[in-house]
């Protein structure tokens, strides 16, 4: 799903709604992981898509 939304992102990069749905797949994968440090990068991942699609 993350590369998906990542392609789709390529078409158009200020597409708010699809900002949101890679934020969640990027949180759903953090929780999947038993890894903290690992864990943490993808959290950080969708913090930042969410912050962009408050933004656009």
């Amino acid at each position: 799903a993350i590369t998906k939304l990542e392609q789709a992102l390529e078409v158009n990069p200020r597409k708010h709604d699809t900002l949101w749905c890679l934020g969640n797949a990027h949180t759903s994968h953090a929780f999947l992981t038993p890894e903290h440090d690992v864990a943490m990068g993808y959290f950080k991942k969708a913090s930042q898509c969410f912050q962009q699609a408050v933004e656009e």
